[in-house]
Protein backbone atom coordinates (compact mmCIF):
# COMPACT_ATOMS: atom_id res chain seq x y z
CA UNK A 1 0.00 0.00 0.00
CA UNK A 2 1.69 3.21 -1.18
CA UNK A 3 1.52 6.52 1.25
CA UNK A 4 -0.37 9.31 0.80
CA UNK A 5 2.66 11.17 -0.11
CA UNK A 6 3.76 8.75 -2.79
CA UNK A 7 0.34 8.54 -3.93
CA UNK A 8 0.10 12.49 -4.59
CA UNK A 9 3.60 12.78 -5.63
CA UNK A 10 2.88 10.54 -8.67
CA UNK A 11 -0.14 13.14 -9.32
CA UNK A 12 2.02 15.71 -9.30
CA UNK A 13 0.02 17.32 -6.09
CA UNK A 14 1.86 19.47 -3.69
CA UNK A 15 2.67 18.06 -0.23
CA UNK A 16 3.11 20.49 2.94
CA UNK A 17 4.38 19.49 6.08
CA UNK A 18 2.97 20.99 8.70
CA UNK A 19 4.76 19.30 11.72
CA UNK A 20 8.21 18.36 11.55
CA UNK A 21 10.14 16.98 13.98
CA UNK A 22 14.05 16.92 13.08
CA UNK A 23 16.60 14.41 15.11
CA UNK A 24 20.06 14.64 15.15
CA UNK A 25 22.10 11.38 15.00
CA UNK A 26 25.47 10.94 15.59
CA UNK A 27 27.48 9.15 12.87
CA UNK A 28 31.35 8.11 12.24
CA UNK A 29 33.84 9.99 11.93
CA UNK A 30 32.29 12.55 14.31
CA UNK A 31 29.89 14.13 12.25
CA UNK A 32 26.34 14.82 12.94
CA UNK A 33 23.09 13.69 10.28
CA UNK A 34 19.52 14.93 10.43
CA UNK A 35 16.80 12.59 10.46
CA UNK A 36 13.23 14.78 9.92
CA UNK A 37 9.75 13.28 10.35
CA UNK A 38 7.12 15.00 8.77
CA UNK A 39 3.37 15.18 8.98
CA UNK A 40 0.29 16.61 7.22
CA UNK A 41 -1.27 17.87 10.33
CA UNK A 42 -1.43 21.27 11.86
CA UNK A 43 0.22 19.82 15.06
CA UNK A 44 1.08 16.54 16.94
CA UNK A 45 0.55 15.91 20.68
CA UNK A 46 3.18 12.82 20.90
CA UNK A 47 1.72 11.96 24.23
CA UNK A 48 -1.51 11.23 22.59
CA UNK A 49 -1.39 10.20 19.16
CA UNK A 50 1.99 8.85 18.74
CA UNK A 51 1.45 4.94 19.62
CA UNK A 52 4.98 4.18 20.79
CA UNK A 53 5.20 0.61 20.11
CA UNK A 54 4.11 1.77 16.26
CA UNK A 55 7.09 3.96 16.54
CA UNK A 56 9.29 1.71 17.76
CA UNK A 57 8.24 -0.71 14.67
CA UNK A 58 8.89 1.82 12.43
CA UNK A 59 12.39 2.97 13.66
CA UNK A 60 13.10 -0.93 13.53
CA UNK A 61 12.05 -1.17 10.06
CA UNK A 62 13.94 1.93 9.20
CA UNK A 63 17.33 0.73 10.59
CA UNK A 64 16.75 -2.87 8.72
CA UNK A 65 15.92 -1.08 5.01
CA UNK A 66 18.76 1.55 5.86
CA UNK A 67 21.29 -1.44 6.70
CA UNK A 68 20.24 -3.33 3.29
CA UNK A 69 20.34 -0.73 1.23
CA UNK A 70 23.98 -0.13 -0.75
CA UNK A 71 23.79 3.65 -0.79
CA UNK A 72 26.81 5.68 -2.03
CA UNK A 73 27.24 8.81 0.22
CA UNK A 74 26.29 12.13 -1.64
CA UNK A 75 29.46 14.31 -0.40
CA UNK A 76 32.84 13.62 -1.42
CA UNK A 77 35.25 12.19 1.49
CA UNK A 78 37.77 14.69 3.12
CA UNK A 79 39.97 11.70 3.34
CA UNK A 80 43.09 11.74 0.71
CA UNK A 81 45.42 9.02 0.42
CA UNK A 82 48.81 9.34 -1.68
CA UNK A 83 49.01 6.16 -3.90
CA UNK A 84 51.98 4.58 -2.04
CA UNK A 85 49.08 5.05 0.87
CA UNK A 86 46.71 3.42 -0.84
CA UNK A 87 48.69 0.50 -2.32
CA UNK A 88 50.67 0.12 0.86
CA UNK A 89 46.94 -0.04 2.68
CA UNK A 90 45.62 -2.28 -0.26
CA UNK A 91 48.70 -4.67 0.70
CA UNK A 92 47.95 -4.01 4.31
CA UNK A 93 44.14 -5.51 4.00
CA UNK A 94 45.79 -8.63 2.42
CA UNK A 95 47.35 -9.69 5.35
CA UNK A 96 51.00 -8.75 4.15
CA UNK A 97 53.44 -7.88 6.72
CA UNK A 98 55.35 -4.30 6.65
CA UNK A 99 59.09 -6.18 5.89
CA UNK A 100 57.03 -7.86 3.33
CA UNK A 101 55.58 -4.64 2.12
CA UNK A 102 59.17 -3.18 2.09
CA UNK A 103 59.92 -5.85 -0.32
CA UNK A 104 57.42 -6.08 -2.67
CA UNK A 105 57.46 -2.45 -3.21
CA UNK A 106 61.26 -2.29 -3.07
CA UNK A 107 61.50 0.02 0.07
CA UNK A 108 62.71 0.13 3.12
CA UNK A 109 60.95 -0.72 6.30
CA UNK A 110 60.59 2.71 7.54
CA UNK A 111 59.80 4.13 4.70
CA UNK A 112 56.46 2.00 4.62
CA UNK A 113 56.22 2.45 8.28
CA UNK A 114 55.89 6.13 7.76
CA UNK A 115 53.32 6.23 4.81
CA UNK A 116 51.37 3.69 6.71
CA UNK A 117 51.09 6.31 9.91
CA UNK A 118 50.31 9.48 7.46
CA UNK A 119 47.73 6.97 6.44
CA UNK A 120 46.60 6.33 9.86
CA UNK A 121 46.69 9.65 10.78
CA UNK A 122 44.67 10.80 7.77
CA UNK A 123 41.82 8.19 7.97
CA UNK A 124 41.68 9.29 11.89
CA UNK A 125 42.69 5.47 12.91
CA UNK A 126 44.22 4.21 16.09
CA UNK A 127 46.03 1.10 14.84
CA UNK A 128 47.08 -0.30 11.20
CA UNK A 129 44.56 -2.80 11.08
CA UNK A 130 41.65 -0.05 11.99
CA UNK A 131 43.15 2.04 9.27
CA UNK A 132 42.97 -0.50 6.59
CA UNK A 133 39.62 -1.53 7.50
CA UNK A 134 38.06 2.31 7.58
CA UNK A 135 39.84 2.37 4.29
CA UNK A 136 37.96 -0.91 2.60
CA UNK A 137 34.70 -0.03 4.16
CA UNK A 138 34.92 3.53 2.50
CA UNK A 139 36.09 1.99 -0.64
CA UNK A 140 39.57 3.90 -0.40
CA UNK A 141 41.26 0.66 -1.48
Amino acid sequence: MKSTVAENAEKGKEYRAYSRITIPVATAFGRVSMLTVASHKPSISLAREIDQVAAAMAVAQLHARIEQAEFDPTAESRIRLTLKQVQLLKWSAEGKSMRAMATIENMTYSNVNSHLNKARKALDAGTLPQATALATKLKLI
